[in-house]
């Protein structure tokens, strides 16, 4: 499974989840082309601290967003994206 790191991610953090088996992405991508980076990398979770995600389309193989603080300021419709994902706060 691969994880998208947008916002950043300590060296432990990474770490950790290589040792659990997942394929850490760090690549900081814009806004603008968040969409589509994450459908076409097949991305399974995102961790974010910024990133607005309330009108992005995204592919059924995101299980899994990760946000420090409200979920619901990252995804408007959290409904709709808990069909086939799962939010979680982070602290």
């Amino acid at each position: 499974m691969k994880v998208l790191a947008n916002d950043g991610i300590s060296q432990s953090g990474v770490d950790a989840l290589q040792k659990a088996g997942f394929e850490v992405i760090t690549t900081k991508v814009a806004q603008e082309q968040l969409a589509n980076f994450i459908n076409e990398n097949e991305v399974s979770a995102i961790l974010v601290r910024s990133a607005k995600m309330h009108d992005m389309e995204l592919a059924s193989t995101v299980k899994a967003i990760g946000r420090a603080g409200a979920v619901d300021e990252v995804v408007h419709d959290v409904g709709a994206v808990e069909e086939h994902a799962r939010l979680i706060k982070l602290v």
